[in-house]
């Protein structure tokens, strides 16, 4: 995955992908590499790629005949293609949200917080 200039992840179109991320993309986004997306029924996984940097192609908003998909995908490849071009397609290197370090502070929180028996 660290040798791919990006990584794509191709989300299911099952009712339940609406309902969970998969960990493949806590896996895309650990390598640091840049992440293409098509996302299907699931907010919460595109805003956690955009709030990263990455790009996701919602499949499930607005006009989503194939011809429209398949122009955002080529939009967004055509983008990351100048990146490249330009030399500018590099880690992404921001402190991770999805951290080991920044879940467990959240479970100490979370723990701290609770009232004792």
């Amino acid at each position: 995955m660290r040798s791919a200039d990006v990584l794509l992840l191709l989300h299911g179109v099952e009712p339940i992908c609406a309902e969970y991320i998969p960990s493949k993309l806590y896996e895309y986004l650990w390598m640091q590499r840049p992440i293409l997306a098509l996302v299907h029924l699931n907010g919460q996984m595109a805003n956690v790629l955009s709030a990263c940097g990455h790009a996701s192609i919602r499949t499930d908003l607005g006009d989503t005949s194939r011809a429209s998909i398949a122009g955002q995908l080529a939009s967004a490849l055509e983008a990351l293609l100048a990146q490249w071009q330009r030399g500018e397609l590099a880690d992404k290197s921001f402190d991770n949200p999805y951290s080991t370090r920044s879940s467990v502070q959240q479970l100490l929180q979370w723990a701290g917080d609770m009232p004792c028996a």
